[in-house]
């Protein structure tokens, strides 16, 4: 999705979103035009990265914390997939 999109979606600013990413906090890729495009999860990074600094986080605190999110996030995923496939291949 165009940066725009991503605006409207998350209620965060254009000039913010290009701020996470100047951080390094939000990924995008580049359109031969030099539009910048992001990926679906985006959505939910920006979200988090609005509620980090809410609470009060600092952007260099948030730098350092996102890679601990996103893989404790990661194993979340895996576990709540694990589980619900264990629980609907058990015999009733």
């Amino acid at each position: 999705m165009k940066i725009g999109e991503l605006a409207r979606i998350t209620g965060a600013s254009v000039r913010s979103l290009r701020y996470y990413e100047q951080r390094e906090l939000l990924l995008s890729r580049r359109t031969a035009g030099g539009q910048r495009i992001y990926d679906q999860d985006a959505v939910e990074r920006v979200t988090l990265i609005k509620e980090l600094f809410a609470a009060g986080v600092s952007s260099d605190a948030a730098v350092q914390l996102m890679p601990c999110i996103h893989s404790g996030r990661q194993r979340q995923r895996w576990w709540n997939g694990w589980y619900t496939n264990a629980r609907e291949s058990t015999p009733k």
